[in-house]
């Protein structure tokens, strides 16, 4: 009983990004372009992929910017309306999930950002090695940041305790960054080698208002109650003041399809 609770919790976690498609796309970070150097470069230049999980084209629009014809699959209608209108006439978009997909031919590159984790475990390794050639490069990457200031990342974090105790945030974390979900499963799995991790980081500055808009976009925060949702970002809001910087840390991780 408690695992189908856990998975239902899980599956209306990953469907409610496309509630505020149009902030998500406005106010959550893209991704460096020396990433994006690193996992092209490690798939050898490739003119098209594989994208799971495109969202509102954050890593679509920066691959489509070098070159790559991307095959972007968003489950999400609303998430996909916007990567639409951003840049449709330069990929493919499929509205439905990795585990629905059928690959007719391979790809050189198969990616996705900041959404590996709502894959299914029981067979996305699986499915990831049908949608690649031999020899071909599989790239997860993720986005994590905390205030700059350690006294802001204190408030911010007693403004969550106080409303919402429950959400997940990691603002204290040493290794914030990396989502270790799967990675594990990645080194343990025959059907991937050359694993290669990479850090790469920066630095981010946004209003108050902006860092609890881009809050509220979080899947812990989307599924509280209205009004305690609203309580949390207007405590979020007040902690960050006027302005606040991020150190922003981006983990990937690479390898090969053997």
């Amino acid at each position: 009983m408690g695992s189908t609770v856990n998975n239902e919790v899980e599956a209306r976690r990953a469907r409610v990004f496309g509630e505020v498609a149009a902030e998500y796309a406005r106010v959550r970070p893209g991704y460096p372009d020396a990433l994006i150097t690193d996992v092209l470069a490690h798939a050898g230049n490739p003119t098209r992929a594989l994208e799971i999980g495109a969202g509102t084209g954050k890593a679509t629009t920066a691959m489509v910017a070098r070159g790559v014809r991307v095959t972007a699959l968003e489950p999400d209608p609303r998430m996909a309306e916007v990567l639409a209108a951003t840049c449709g006439s330069t990929m493919d978009i499929v509205v439905g999930s990795f585990e629905e997909h059928r690959v007719e031919t391979p790809y050189p590159l198969l990616f996705s950002a900041q959404e590996w984790h709502w894959t299914a475990p029981e067979t996305r390794w699986r499915n990831a090695a049908a949608a690649l050639r031999e020899g071909g490069t599989l790239a997860l990457f993720w986005n994590g940041d905390r205030p700059e200031d350690p006294e802001v990342a204190a408030r911010i974090v007693a403004a969550h305790q106080a409303c919402a105790p429950e959400s997940n945030l990691h603002v204290m974390d040493d290794d914030f960054g990396w989502d270790e979900t799967g990675l594990e499963e990645l080194e343990a799995t025959d059907l991937f080698g050359s694993t290669r991790y990479e850090v790469y980081d920066s630095t981010r500055t946004l209003s108050g208002a902006d860092y609890a808009a881009y809050q509220a976009t979080t899947s812990s925060v989307r599924i509280l109650p209205a009004a305690r949702r609203e309580a949390l970002t207007a405590a979020i809001e007040m902690a960050a003041g006027r302005e606040l910087t991020l150190t922003v840390r981006t983990a990937l991780a690479l390898a090969r399809r053997r």
